[in-house]
C-alpha cells in the first residue's frame, strides 16, 4: 500500500475547510481519495468519487459551527483492486 499522506492541515474560513497536505512519492500513485463526516458519527462521505492528484482540497458544504474530521488516504494504480493507504486524519470546526 502506498504511505500515508503526511503533514494533513485544514484551513476553515466561510463555509468551507480546506485541506493541504504532502504528497507522496509512491511511482504507481493513482492519486487521493478524501473523506469527511460530522466528527463522533458513524459515517464518512466520499468528497472524491475518483483519486485526485492534487495535494489539497476545499470543501465548500460544511455547516458553520459544526465539527467536521476528515480522512485523506493515498491509493496506488493496481489493478483490478488498488492498494489504499491508511488514513491522514484531522478535525475542524467550520467558521
Amino acid at each position: 500500500a502506498p504511505a500515508t499522506p503526511a503533514d494533513l492541515a485544514t484551513i476553515a474560513s466561510g463555509d468551507g475547510i480546506s485541506l493541504i497536505w504532502e504528497g507522496v512519492p509512491d511511482a504507481d500513485l493513482a492519486g487521493y481519495l478524501i473523506l469527511r463526516g460530522e466528527a463522533g458519527g458513524d459515517t464518512l462521505t466520499s468528497l472524491t468519487p475518483e483519486p485526485v492528484q492534487e495535494t489539497q482540497s476545499t470543501a465548500d458544504t460544511a455547516t458553520r459551527g459544526a465539527r467536521y474530521v476528515s480522512h485523506v488516504m493515498a491509493v496506488d494504480s493496481r489493478l483490478p483492486l488498488p492498494n489504499v493507504s491508511a488514513p491522514a486524519i484531522i478535525e475542524e470546526t467550520a467558521r
